[in-house]
């Protein structure tokens, strides 16, 4: 029996639903992981891997609480993701670079 192994990009995947499904709907909506799951269109799955970076850094004009509220937002996904039989969540950071220095 042949078993499939899905790495998902989370960033560049949902960033093309979102793309797509605006296009056709005006409303992206969310993708939801667990029906793609249920749905049987990657047969055979003994294991799907889901990498995305969460940029917990505040961002200019961001206020603390939206920073945490999106932040929250985000980890919550790798946890509903996580919950999926055979779905991984697997989180990262992103760092932020100190500028160069000048000439």
């Amino acid at each position: 029996m042949d078993r499939t192994y899905a790495f998902i990009d989370g960033n560049y995947l949902e960033k093309r639903y979102e793309e797509r499904m605006s296009a056709f709907f005006n409303d992206a909506g969310d993708l939801d992981y667990n029906e793609l799951r249920q749905s049987g269109c990657i047969p055979d799955l003994k294991r799907a891997y889901y990498y995305n970076s969460i940029n917990d850094h505040l961002r200019e004009g961001e206020t603390e609480a939206a920073r945490t509220a999106r932040v929250d937002r985000l980890n919550a996904r790798f946890d509903e993701i996580d919950q999926i039989p055979e779905f991984h969540g697997q989180r990262g950071s992103v760092l932020q670079h100190p500028e160069s220095p000048g000439p």
